[in-house]
């Protein structure tokens, strides 16, 4: 038996912690009805399923009541740990398209119901006030069906038979993971439930959206991280240490619960004097990764191109596949196939029409059409076609040569920005991306001034030029090292 998740643990991720009962609704070929009740996770997880029936799963728990019946409606719902829409009639790329195109986060789960797709998103806690404005938003906003979109909803039960046509078909899970979210975001991003005791407006006008998500307050456990990111943020928009221990302190007051205040000033202290770095967007400490997903509402972050390069690092990078870094490929591409490629990548999956957006170009635009057919002869995207009649996009995605055993280089999406924005020239960002491509993880480079050449396809004077105009403007700083013999060895320091 499948159950949803897939996994021997799988029912825990529905729920687990959650008081109540689950129920399983059979539905037989001629509508008749039947609900058996599991009390806990036990009596669910040795429950078989008939073959012949439809069968469906509650996705909040129900009520035990001391003998009375138990309800299966509204009045009859308890908790739930996870959020859901239901798409008839549809494909996975064309859900992933509309739920990108709203700014949600990607769903924890997709199941293909044997005649649509389902998507659940796993909260972080469980939840029962605003769960049905959420459903119903996310319906509304993704054209999902509505009728779905309400608590006392049973959906398929993966491992099971759709069985209302003449063919049965099996529903099953396609994509897992246990990526949760806090239900505070999906109201933020709809604005369905989103207040605060105090507006600190020095933090909800903040281009970052994490920031603005952040200035509402959080609950315990988070604290400590959302404190590091004002603090450093405060720090980095040129405030006193006066002035932003004063936001902290008003912030501290949305908190549920508030630090206490002795706590409060000494992680404040201690991130104000140190090298603070967690503005970022990715963290490799999974524990931080963890907190940072659920504090960021994906899509709404106002990345600003002038952002200072000293603060740029690999955890906010697309990884560009080696190979375009070959003497024989990377004189020949121009700064805007990495751009692209670098959003594609980003993205894994894209409108045409939003990549020209982020790109500030035209769709007609014909460098920008160019690029994307020599970026697909070249192999490293593929593009599927759209149906107009049916209003389905154009998407471009990455493809499966694409970084295949050659390894890759992260570069910065912000340096992708600064040359969208114009800060960064063509051969500018392509020596950016080129010195990184020769890092390792390292932020020191030695390439000869030749070298550099060959692979840009230009002279070695206008590399010289180059590298002049990149450390007057901090990208890099160069040294050398001299020898017994009088030569010297050019070493090109990396500051972004």
């Amino acid at each position: 038996m499948e159950y949803l998740m897939a996994e021997p643990t799988a029912p825990d991720l529905l729920f687990n912690g959650l008081p109540g009962l689950i129920e399983v609704r059979e539905i037989d070929a001629n509508g008749g009805a039947k609900s058996r009740y599991f009390d806990g996770l036990a009596q669910f997880k040795a429950y078989t399923p008939p073959s012949d029936k439809n069968v469906y799963i509650g996705m909040f728990t129900r009520k035990k009541v001391k003998n009375e019946k138990v309800r299966g409606d509204k009045a009859g719902c308890q908790r739930t740990n996870v959020l859901w829409a239901d798409y008839d009639n549809t494909t996975l790329n064309d859900v992933r398209r509309r739920i990108q195109t709203v700014r949600l986060p990607e769903p924890s789960v997709f199941v293909n119901s044997g005649n649509g797709i389902h998507a659940y998103w796993l909260l972080n806690s469980s939840a029962y006030e605003g769960v049905e404005d959420v459903l119903k938003a996310i319906a509304t906003n993704t054209g999902a069906d509505v009728k779905a979109a309400e608590i006392a909803r049973v959906m398929r039960l993966p491992g099971t038979y759709n069985v209302k046509g003449s063919t049965p078909k099996r529903c099953q899970v396609i994509k897992q993971s246990d990526d949760r979210y806090p239900i505070e975001l999906f109201q933020h991003l709809f604005g369905t439930s989103y207040s605060s005791s105090e507006t600190i407006d020095e933090l909800v006008t903040s281009k970052m959206a994490c920031i603005r998500l952040i200035a509402k307050g959080v609950e315990k456990g988070k604290r400590n991280f959302a404190l590091g990111k004002i603090t450093a943020y405060t720090k980095q928009q040129g405030m006193s240490r006066k002035k932003a221990y004063g936001i902290v302190m008003s912030w501290n007051k949305n908190n549920k619960p508030m630090k206490p205040a002795n706590e409060l000033q000494d992680e404040f202290n201690r991130f104000w004097d140190s090298d603070y770095k967690y503005l970022g967007c990715k963290f490799t400490n999974p524990d931080l990764e963890r907190i940072n997903k659920e504090l960021c509402p994906i899509g709404e972050c106002e990345f600003h191109a002038t952002q200072s390069v000293q603060i740029l690092n690999d955890e906010s990078a697309s990884l560009l596949d080696n190979e375009f870094f070959k003497s024989t490929i990377y004189p020949q591409i121009k700064g805007l196939h990495i751009a692209l490629y670098s959003i594609v990548a980003t993205a894994r999956t894209i409108d045409r029409s939003h990549l020209a957006e982020l790109m500030k170009r035209h769709t007609k635009d014909k460098l920008f059409m160019n690029a994307i057919d020599e970026l697909r002869k070249l192999g490293y995207i593929d593009i599927e076609k759209g149906n107009k009649s049916r209003g389905v996009a154009e998407r471009l995605t990455v493809s499966a040569k694409s970084n295949y055993g050659r390894g890759y280089t992260p570069v910065s999406i912000i340096l992708t920005k600064l040359y969208v924005a114009k800060e960064l020239n063509d051969n500018q960002y392509k020596l950016l991306a080129l010195l990184k491509s020769y890092s390792y993880g390292k932020s020191i480079v030695y390439p000869t001034i030749e070298k550099l050449a060959v692979k840009l396809g230009i002279a070695e004077r206008s590399v010289t030029r180059l590298l002049v105009d990149l450390e007057q403007q901090l990208y890099i700083k160069r040294t050398y090292k001299p020898f017994d013999n009088g030569k010297t060895k050019l070493i090109i320091h990396l500051l972004f």
